[in-house]
């Protein structure tokens, strides 16, 4: 994949997304679909990494976006299919990520995993991006 290709697509619809945090990847076994890329939330920027077919881990960068790039990004629930609910031990939504960047493009990911929310909601108003937690909108 390269960055070019991500951005069309995650314009366009959700793109499923590993997210790795302080050596921390969510989740950790996929459950519907093998993602895209690795959101790897680094100190710097945001880095877009491949996902290795075979061990399903994090690959070669493609690119990334800088913090100072980024406005804002919605935290938001999406629901799950039946059949991924049943596996998930009932937690019956994945997190949403609408990125919004300061010269108007967005784009979206999804990531099955919601225990990386809280820690996305304190970490990213220190770099300077305005967090709009949604999660709780009916």
């Amino acid at each position: 994949m390269n960055k070019e290709k991500f951005e069309e697509k995650a314009s366009q619809q959700a793109l499923p997304v590993m997210i790795e945090f302080k050596d921390q990847v969510f989740p950790l076994l996929f459950e519907k679909q093998t993602p895209y890329a690795c959101l790897n939330f680094s100190k710097e920027a945001i880095e877009l990494n491949d996902i290795n077919p075979i061990t399903n881990k994090k690959g070669q960068a493609f690119g990334g976006w800088t913090y100072p790039d980024i406005k804002r990004i919605e935290f938001l629930s999406v629901p799950k299919s039946f059949g991924v609910v049943i596996g998930n031990q009932g937690v019956p939504n994945n997190l949403g990520l609408k990125i919004i960047f300061k010269n108007g493009n967005v784009y979206g990911v999804e990531c099955e995993d919601m225990n990386v929310a809280p820690l996305l909601i304190d970490f990213l108003p220190e770099h300077g991006i305005e967090v709009a937690d949604r999660l709780l909108d009916k």
